[in-house]
């Protein structure tokens, strides 16, 4: 879910590049610069999925409004097929791309050896990447887009919209 949402792009520099449901439906929204980024922070009990999102203060408004209504469909269950493919595609890329630093392979087998009791195969990785369903993403999207949301701003917020009002 967290590469269909939307992710940085692995691209140095680059610009233009909406990729992922909340950063391409955003970008029709506003003529300004943004910035959104899914971000998951994962525990054994719970965890917290969220979006963060940089717009200049006068814009501030629209594009967390846009951002806003882009999670409540995500949650009510639309997210399209390509967004789930794309969001395949990107995450097999970023852990391939990953595993062109030795520092992270050593770290990945250091996690997984503790967590798993075992280093998988990186065939075996991609497989499971690619078994995975509209209708699982759907259904994760639900549980972690669909409770009661909340609101952090950081500096001058007085633009943005109350939570009430999303």
């Amino acid at each position: 879910m967290f590469y269909g949402a939307g992710t940085d792009t692995q691209i140095k520099r680059g610009s233009g590049l909406a990729n992922g449901l909340v950063n391409s439906k955003v970008a029709k929204a506003t003529d300004s610069p943004f910035s959104t980024r899914a971000f998951s922070v994962n525990y054994s009990d719970n965890g917290l999925f969220g979006v963060h999102v940089v717009a200049p203060r006068e814009k501030i408004d629209e594009v967390v409004r846009a951002t806003s209504g882009v999670c409540k469909e995500i949650a009510a269950g639309s997210i399209p097929k390509d967004a789930v493919e794309g969001a395949k595609q990107r995450l097999k890329a970023s852990l391939l791309m990953s595993d062109e630093k030795a520092s992270n392979v050593l770290e990945d087998i250091a996690v997984e050896t503790a967590v798993l009791g075992t280093v998988p195969a990186t065939s075996e990785i991609l497989a499971k990447i690619d078994a995975v369903t509209t209708g699982s993403v759907t259904g994760a999207a639900k549980k972690a887009l669909g409770g009661k949301m909340s609101l952090t701003t950081v500096g001058k917020g007085g633009d943005g919209p109350y939570l009430c009002e999303l």
